[in-house]
């Protein structure tokens, strides 16, 4: 769910700052294809040992033309500004998030990536599931907002000063989430940059001297970088690579040291201090007021709405639970009783399990396997696609794909609006579990559904 990207320049580097502004926009609009419900960046830039966030419940497209994101880059990438007497001053490095809404509603802005928590700004793609317990489960920590992010990022910290090490924070939360995880986060304390997944949706290109991006997709990292002509030449050869499952890298943003890491099955022990926060710097990264939640830095461009009725929007929202476990079902298929023309008989097995013909004869699986061995790629890496919608038949499918025929799927979604928050956090659940990444194309899911409504009435 949802799209994160992200850009990392080394002062003293030839990249100049409009190859880099326009490069953040191109990921950004790319990444929309994967959430068009809001749209939010931040940025950590040494020169000004700040962190600044700009976001707002509005798609990437707006969201690049409005003025508040053009200042923004504008002066973010005005650290690289180089002349024939002049060098780039400081490092830059700018994350973005493309949102398909799922734990907590875009109306409301702090629901909104990137997310701001004790002292960490973090983007995140996936949902975890298993959000209620763990707030259960750190009775010390403060829940602020619905979204499923913020335990994420109050774990990290947590972990982060108990260990003071940020391979170890993420290793320990990642060990207790359940769902999906892709991350890119920013820290108060440590000019560094972790981007992280525990199931392979994210994508790296980058140089060993001056150069570090990220994308959730290789099609979005691959088609931003070569549509600049001369960023391309800048960079020379270069490849695009996945991250793979319960791995990630950490950048550090002042000498552009990059560490590659992977995270163990379970906790190794031993907490290793290799992450100090920098102390030459009277303010480290960023000045933070006394909560410590960055809000002083916000830059809030909530006011840029849509233009639907916002209130009338929120009269909409629905959770109609108990109704619906109320539900009659199928005994053997459980369709509910909302199904068009379905009855039960006395035993409760609707019509259509009754009327059921077969009509294929099924083969041996050796069969299967023999087709399917041509394809295997013995190096790990992606040999097929799986469509998957989080339902039972695709989420059997894509379990017999990666466990039983031993192949590397990547999961496909089309999100054309009907797919329920149910079905989403089924596929974060069994793409976090199998370690599977997941694509997926988000519609306009306002006009999807406008035009399902004129059908209906139709």
């Amino acid at each position: 769910m949802c799209g994160i990207f992200g850009v990392i320049v080394k002062e003293e580097s030839p990249y100049h700052p409009k190859v880099i502004g326009a490069l953040i926009e191109r990921l950004s609009v790319l990444s929309e294809a994967r959430g068009k419900e809001s749209a939010g960046f931040a940025a950590l830039d040494l020169e000004s040992q700040n962190i600044e966030v700009v976001k707002g419940p509005i798609s990437a497209q707006k969201m690049v033309k409005s003025e508040p994101f053009k200042t923004f880059v504008s002066k973010k990438v005005s650290v690289l500004n180089r002349g024939s007497a002049q060098k780039s001053t400081r490092s830059v490095a700018i994350i973005g998030h493309s949102r398909l809404v799922t734990n907590g509603s875009q109306l409301d802005g702090d629901n909104n990536q990137p997310i701001v928590k004790d002292g960490i700004v973090g983007v995140h793609n996936g949902i975890i599931v298993n959000t209620n317990a763990l707030w259960k489960s750190y009775k010390d920590l403060h829940r602020e907002l619905d979204i499923d992010t913020e335990v994420m990022l109050a774990m990290v910290r947590q972990h982060l000063n108990m260990t003071k090490s940020i391979k170890k924070a993420i290793s320990n939360t990642f060990h207790e989430i359940s769902g999906t995880a892709t991350t890119a986060l920013l820290f108060s304390d440590y000019e560094k940059c972790l981007v992280a997944t525990n199931h392979g949706s994210l994508f790296i290109l980058a140089n060993e001297k001056d150069f570090f991006s990220f994308a959730s997709e290789r099609y979005i990292l691959e088609t931003a970088i070569a549509e600049d002509k001369y960023l391309k030449k800048e960079l020379g050869a270069y490849e695009v690579k996945q991250v793979m499952p319960n791995a990630g890298y950490i950048v550090d943003v002042g000498d552009f040291n990059v560490e590659h890491f992977h995270i163990p099955d379970s906790d190794d022990g031993g907490a290793v201090s290799e992450h100090r926060p920098r102390t030459e710097f009277e303010i480290n990264v960023v000045c933070l007021p006394d909560d410590g939640q960055l809000r002083d830095s916000l830059v809030d461009i909530s006011a840029i709405k849509s233009s639907s009725n916002t209130l009338y929007e929120e009269s909409l929202l629905e959770n109609n639970t108990e109704e619906i476990k109320l539900l009659k079902r199928c005994t053997k298929c459980l369709l509910p009783e909302t199904f068009p023309f379905i009855q039960y008989d006395d035993n409760g097995i609707c019509n259509i399990c009754n009327n059921y013909v077969r009509r294929n004869q099924p083969k041996p699986i050796n069969e299967l396997w023999d087709l399917v061995d041509k394809y295997r790629n013995s190096k790990g890496e992606a040999d097929c696609i799986v469509p998957f919608s989080g339902g039972r038949d695709s989420t059997y499918s894509l379990h017999f794909v990666k466990e039983e025929l031993g192949l590397h799927p990547i999961a496909f979604t089309y999100d054309w609006g009907m797919v329920t928050d149910l079905a989403r956090r089924n596929i974060a659940r069994v793409c976090g579990r199998l370690g599977v990444e997941n694509i997926i194309v988000s519609a306009d899911i306002r006009k999807k559904r406008a035009n399902i409504r004129k059908n209906i009435l139709a």
